[in-house]
């Protein structure tokens, strides 16, 4: 059995490569314009979340009404800080950031429109 190609298997081995590597190029091309998509989609997400207009802290939650005219309640254990805060210092708050977030100073808490709308608890520490 011979080794060598013949010039016509040369040729069309010569033409395949050609057209995987525009495949491959054109893929290149399609994962840029995907991931500028996805970039211009969360963009357009973030410029749309409505801002914290009212917070009220509950013994096993805390309601966030928004400027979208939702209301958002989410568990006192998402964040371990708040639950094993005082009332004091779970009632200790500012809504920052133009409504972008709630800052709990005594307890080094921050919550996020984000975070309250995607449902990212806090994580506890490992004991």
């Amino acid at each position: 059995m011979s080794n060598s190609l013949s010039l016509e298997e040369s040729a069309l081995l010569a033409k395949m490569k050609s057209e995987i590597d525009q495949l491959k190029r054109k893929v290149e091309e399609l994962d840029d314009d995907k991931e500028e998509e996805i970039a211009q989609g969360i963009e357009s997400l973030i410029e749309q979340n409505p801002n914290i207009s009212v917070v009220n802290v509950c013994e096993d939650s805390i309601e966030f009404e928004l400027s979208d005219d939702r209301t958002i309640i989410i568990p006192a254990r998402w964040s371990w800080r708040l639950e094993n805060a005082n009332e004091t210092e779970r009632q200790n708050y500012e809504v920052a950031e133009n409504g972008n977030r709630v800052v709990w100073p005594d307890v080094g808490v921050e919550i996020t429109v984000q975070g309250i709308l995607t449902g990212d608890p806090e994580p506890r520490p490992e004991e």
